[in-house]
Formats: C-alpha cells, structure tokens, sequence
C-alpha cells in the first residue's frame, strides 16, 4: 500500500505539473478547488473530533465516578464482615470464659 499510495501521489504531482504547464488557467482552478476541499475536510474532522472528545470526557468522568462508588461498596462491605467476623470471635471467646 505505501508503494502504491506514494506512485499515485508521483503520478497525481506529474500530471499536476503538466496541466499547470498546458493550461495555467485550468490548473489554477483545480489547485484552488484540491485546496478548498481540503480545507472542508480538515475542518470537518476537526468539528467531529471536538464532539467525539467531549463524549470521551463525560465518559471517562462517570466511568471513574461509578468505579468510586464500586469501590466505596466494597470497601463498606469489607468492614461489615470484618465487624460481623470480630463480633462472633468476642463472642466465641465470652462463651469460652463462661
């Protein structure tokens, strides 16, 4: 593909430089119409990117906000069984003393 895309490019340029050299007037408005389209399709991905970025942080925002709170739950419910596993453990050690 690069072999191809860059012999294209050679024979783009070529073909560009004998239209330029046969018919100024020609050349001169396909440059400007290769240049217009250009511009539109630069400015389109660069509309589009700043959509897709903005999606991209909110998404990342509540992906790490939900991974909080996951990890909030887990940690609460880590205490609880620690708590319960102590309190039965004080308790196995009231009923051995008794």
């Amino acid at each position: 593909m690069f072999f191809i895309f860059y012999c294209f490019q050679a024979l783009h340029w070529w073909a560009n430089f004998e239209l330029g050299i046969n018919d100024a007037t020609t050349s001169t408005y396909y440059n400007i119409i290769i240049f217009g389209s250009a511009l539109l399709v630069i400015g389109t991905m660069l509309f589009m990117g700043a959509k897709v970025n903005k999606k991209k942080l909110t998404h990342e925002f509540w992906t790490e906000k939900i991974l909080e709170e996951e990890q909030r739950l887990q940690e609460m419910k880590d205490r609880a069984e620690q708590k319960a596993a102590n309190d039965a453990k004080l308790a196995a050690m009231d009923m051995q003393k008794s």
